[in-house]
């Protein structure tokens, strides 16, 4: 019977597809519109809202500046060598408002960078250098209030924190001090709170400036990270150029987001902020969800009624078909068809009812086998399958189905090269055709790796036979899978943990040797080999371990583990205990004449072993050899007395001590600490004895001694005697065995005389005997330290050369004596003159040089040449009367004029020299003509 669509369905389907056409339509439209302007809403409500939110930041970053830069402007320059006046300065000076902006402290720097007071105060800070910090260069370079980029706080807490730094400068405007104040990045400050800000559910804010550094995130491992790379957000990298505004795009984590962005008036920081486009879009997502569902009712609703209406018409034709569709489209029990007459129709409907009668018959019976064959192999836990000649698949069970991922329905007719790997494929394959090359009735067993659809390798053992059709022919195979992967692991284990374990025992350091339930010798490792002078070859399998320790037959702690005789040790052992560490176990320890050829001490522990269930499988006995420490912790005891002896008479001051505290003192260390008695320095803490500078360096020397027994060279430190006197000595550490126990025995000399005759060698050595500047060899050293300095910081200094006119007129008119007067009266005027970061010397005669670091203008060094041209032209008190005298000065400036000493010095003293030919009492620049004289000024 030709298959046919009924009028109703056609008619239903034509109307759901008009209806369906139009209503899609229209609502694509009015979602379109709907959507656009939802979007825009958003992106006008975001950039209204960040907007507010970068205006507030700025003013709170104006705010806190301002603040900064008050403060700075009350700090007392005189309390500036004061670091506990300061302290006190910050400490009653910082308001509430102050200290709840600057949440990770209020900083006070020298000029130079060192940290002279903070509030909160923190011990152990103050004195570090900071000169290093971004923040404090920039302060410095622009003498201008600054706020840093993030940077990670010194403080313990170690959060990203932002400095807000300000100038302290002195009446001539000269930087003098810094104050900064530091805003913790993760505190609950009006910055840390912009990440706990939420716009909706998900959407969130941050903070970057335009070299991507992540100044502010609401993940805190992404602050002070470089982690959007170019390319990754694109609108972000519009930011950076200078883009602002609300537009999509797709984050750095690759989601989906309405982002805004803002540059910042007060810094070049720029404010964002992400809205999940599918939060920010869900509204929409619904309404959507609500118009298919109302489309979908609409739909049913009119084809429902234009079916019905449809079925009213076609009545009467669906009475002649029913019949006969039921006997073909319905399963289950039919009736037969009416015979109304006898006619041709009537005899083929009569042929047709038997017909149908035997199919039924038989394909109920042939479903009723498939599915009981089906539901008893889809019940087995291992894989089943079968397939023709071809190798293709005709069936399989649930189980089967999960090792290529693959449902029956898509295994069907594919063959093994299409379904799996090609390596395990041909090696399937090939086994196939070995299979049925076989003889009738034989089976195939064996085992092949392969990678099933969960990605993991499994070890499969495959069983195979050759299924016949009704003529006996071969008409394919069907096979079952075991997966074992897990055996396989177990097997390989047992087979390590067995070799490990065989092998960690016998290549131990360690002797030992291990007995089972018979007493017979079942390992005899390596070391007890060494030990006891008896080959595991002649031992393993007998009874005759005894025969290594004793000269006849009695149990050693591992039989007696064995025997559960544990009183058994209190007769043959006088030092025995059990196992602090091994339940059950024993130890004893004793000198035996005769192991291993010689007299040996030694300390047993013995141990039962016992298998899963908790029997007694064998006992592990092992063997320390503790011969040396005896005679050692012997020799140690005979020896402490006559130690006693020595150190009383010593002529070095000598201390013991122990867990850091004096237990003995000799008489030349009494006398050293200023006490009367030697019970006055027992018991005392030896860190209280030594300067607090020297404490955490002798701490770590006291305890490399005590721990690791490790002698501790001489060095230099000082201590402090009970008066509180401060004493340089010469002290040294090593372990001692003193009352039985390991001590710390330390010596101690008086260098107090050297060190004075070191310091008078070493300033004769470096400064000038008659001016007390600073010599030619300190002044060539200081000199390569600033240009040392002026490279790290890339920096520039200068180097004048001095040189006095008509100092020999002065000389010869009033005599050597009024000489030497007047340069000591020029040293003092020099040294009046600069800074005390700068350095004057006398290199010999009536020359001397000044060098100039840390300068920030030409203007700068022209000035205080002028200074010292002008303090040079006064008259000086001389003996014999009054003296005038005036100078010349060149001056060579790092690096253009050369960037070691000597080039230096060669290129002031020729800028010198030229001055000197057009005039004297004037200065010169190397690289320049020009020279600038006093009376041409």
């Amino acid at each position: 019977m030709r298959r046919y669509i009924s009028l109703k369905i056609k008619m239903a389907l034509t109307v759901f597809v008009l209806i369906l056409g139009t209503l899609s339509v229209f609502g694509f439209l009015a979602l379109h519109h709907l959507e656009k302007g939802h979007r825009e809403g958003i992106a006008r409500q975001q950039m209204a809202l960040i907007k507010e939110i970068g205006e507030q930041i700025d003013g709170d970053l104006t705010r806190a500046r301002e603040i900064m830069v008050q403060t700075a402007a009350t700090v007392p320059q005189e309390m500036l060598g004061d670091s506990e006046a300061l302290q006190l300065f910050l400490d009653t000076h910082l308001g509430l408002g102050t200290r709840h902006i600057f949440d990770n402290g209020v900083f006070l720097f020298s000029a130079e960078g060192i940290l002279l007071a903070e509030s909160p105060y923190i011990e152990g800070r103050r004195g570090k250098d900071y000169s290093w910090r971004d923040y404090f260069r920039k302060t410095l370079a622009t003498k201008a209030p600054t706020i840093s980029d993030p940077y990670i706080s010194s403080q313990k807490h170690g959060h990203p924190a932002v400095n807000f730094t300000a100038a302290v400068k002195n009446p001539a405007g000269e930087i003098v001090a810094v104050l900064g104040g530091s805003i913790d990045l993760l505190g609950d400050n009006f910055l840390g709170r912009l990440t706990r800000t939420r716009i909706g559910e998900q959407g969130y804010f941050y903070l970057f400036n335009p070299g991507r550094l992540m100044i502010l995130h609401p993940d805190p491992s992404r602050i002070m990270q470089h982690d959007v790379p170019v390319g990754a957000n694109l609108l972000f990298d519009r930011a950076i150029d200078g883009f602002e505004g609300t537009e999509d795009t797709v984050n750095s984590r690759g989601l989906k987001v309405i982002a805004t962005f803002k540059h910042q008036r007060e810094t070049d920081w720029i404010l964002a902020a992400n809205y999940p486009a599918s939060e920010a879009m869900a509204p929409i997502l619904r309404i959507k969800k609500f118009m298919i569902i109302g489309l979908i009712l609409v739909l049913a609703a009119c084809t429902l009624c234009v079916w019905l209406f449809m079925r009213y018409l076609t009545g009467p034709l669906q009475h002649l078909c029913a019949d006969l569709k039921r006997s073909t489209e319905e399963g289950g029990e039919r009736d037969p068809l009416a015979v109304r007459d006898n006619d041709e129709i009537g005899q083929l409907t009569v042929l047709y009812n038997r017909l149908m009668e035997e199919i039924e018959k038989e394909k109920k019976q042939s479903h009723q086998r498939l599915q009981f064959l089906q539901t008893v192999i889809d019940t087995i836990p291992n894989p089943v399958y079968y397939k023709d000649l071809q190798g293709r698949y005709l069936g399989c069970n649930l189980a089967f189905e999960e090792v290529y991922g693959r449902t029956r329905r898509e295994l069907f007719k594919r063959t093994v090269e299409e379904v799996a790997a090609p390596e395990a494929a041909e090696l399937i394959a090939a086994a196939d055709r070995q299979l049925f090359a076989q003889q009738v009735g034989e089976f195939q067993i064996y085992e092949q790796p392969m990678t099933f659809a969960d990605g993991h390798r499994h070890e499969v053992l495959f069983y195979k036979a050759v299924f016949h059709d009704e003529n006996g022919a071969p008409a394919g195979l069907v096979g079952s899978m075991i997966d074992i992967t897990p055996r396989k692991a177990a097997e390989t284990a047992l087979a390590d943990a067995k070799d490990f374990s065989e092998n960690l025992l016998e290549n131990s350091a360690v002797p030992c040797f291990v007995l089972d339930t018979d007493h017979r010798v079942i390992l005899w490792t390596r070391a007890c080999e060494e030990l006891t002078g008896i080959r595991a070859e002649d031992v393993v399998g007998t009874d005759r371990h005894w025969q290594a320790f004793y000269d006849h037959r009695r149990p050693c702690l591992a039989d007696l583990i064995i025997d559960g005789n544990l009183e058994g040790t209190l007769d043959l052992y006088d030092r025995f205990a059990n196992s602090l560490l091994i339940p059950e176990g024993l130890q004893a320890e004793d000198w035996f004449p005769a192991i291993g050829g010689r007299s040996r001490y030694l300390f047993f522990e013995a141990a039962p072993i016992r298998d899963r269930k908790g029997r007694l499988v064998a006992a592990i006995e092992t063997l320390h050899d503790l011969t040396a420490s005896k005679h050692a912790e012997m020799a140690l005891t005979e020896s402490e007395a006559s130690n006693r002896s020595l150190i009383e008479r010593s002529p070095d001051a000598i201390l013991v001590h122990r867990k850091g505290e004096v237990i003995f003192a000799n008489p030349v260390a009494t006398r050293l600490f200023g006490a009367e008695k030697a019970e006055q320095l027992r018991g005392r803490k030896v860190v209280d004895l030594v300067h607090p500078d020297n404490r955490d360096a002798v701490q770590k020397r006291i305890a490399a001694t005590e721990i690791d027994h490790a002698e501790v060279p001489y060095i230099e430190e000082k201590i402090l005697r009970l008066d509180g006197t401060v004493v340089d000595v010469e002290a040294g550490s090593s372990p001692v065995f003193y009352g039985s126990q390991w001590a710390v025995q330390t010596v101690l000399r008086d260098i107090t005389e050297r060190k004075q005759l070191q310091e008078r060698i070493w300033h004769q050595a470096n400064f000038d005997p008659l001016t007390g500047l600073p010599n030619r060899s300190l002044f060539q050293d200081r000199l390569q330290q600033a240009i040392n300095r002026s490279e790290r910081e890339e920096n520039a200094l200068a180097l004048m050369f001095i040189d006095l006119d008509r100092f020999k007129e002065v000389n010869d008119s009033l005599g050597h004596g009024a000489g030497d007067v007047l340069l000591k009266q020029v040293a003092h005027r020099l040294a009046g003159t600069l800074r005390k970061s700068d350095t004057v010397a006398r290199m010999g005669g009536d020359e001397f040089t000044v060098i100039l670091g840390e300068f920030h203008s030409r203007e700068d060094i022209e000035g205080v040449a002028r200074q010292i041209l002008q303090k040079l032209e006064l008259p000086f008190d001389l003996p014999g009367g009054q003296g005038r005298i005036s100078a010349t000065i060149g001056i060579a400036l790092y690096p253009d004029d050369g960037c070691d000493t000597s080039e230096l010095m060669k290129k002031a003293d020729v800028a010198m020299y030229r001055a000197k030919k057009q005039g004297r009492n004037g200065f010169a620049f190397h690289r320049e003509e020009r020279v600038f004289l006093r009376d041409s000024k």
